[in-house]
């Protein structure tokens, strides 16, 4: 089984158990999706995650870190590149999927757990030692927190 099979399963598998459990947001209709409405999720969705994966595993690769940095790289890179990809896929006309439980739009609980998240991230790379030796990547752990911090607080276009 190659890495995007497999990433591919894992995030399929991942993404599924997410819209069941949390009922923050629901799948459109797809072509090809599995599960039963509302808690559904599209084929795609899962090949997504194995791309991602993929991609964020080459990126990692070529900082030339040992394997615990490269992994946590790759994680690091798999997960920016989905934020980044979330925040422009629900804002376009229709969106990818629907936010159900929650609006967008400032909520402290979800602040809190982003905040927590990246603090968590960026003492990781502090303690690890990565932020001396590659300072870009502070400088891009906080962009992400910023425009994460933007995305919680910020209202979609029409919505009030």
């Amino acid at each position: 089984m190659t890495t995007l099979h497999a990433a591919s399963l894992v995030g399929f598998a991942m993404e599924l158990l997410a819209v069941s459990v949390t009922d923050i947001y629901c799948y459109d209709d797809f072509w090809l999706s599995l599960g039963k409405a509302p808690h559904q999720f599209p084929v795609f969705g899962g090949l997504m995650w194995g791309g991602l994966t993929v991609c964020g595993m080459q990126l990692a690769g070529k900082l030339g870190f040992g394997k615990r940095l490269t992994a946590l790289s790759t994680g690091m890179f798999i997960v920016s590149m989905d934020i980044l990809l979330d925040a422009v896929a629900i804002r376009l006309d229709g969106g990818f999927w629907t936010w159900v439980g929650r609006p967008v739009s400032t909520d402290i609980p979800l602040l809190v757990f982003w905040l927590a998240l990246y603090a968590y991230c960026i003492a990781g790379t502090i303690t690890l030692g990565i932020g001396k030796k590659h300072p870009w990547f502070l400088i891009l752990a906080f962009m992400f927190v910023l425009a994460t911090m933007c995305s919680c607080v910020a209202k979609p276009k029409g919505k009030s």
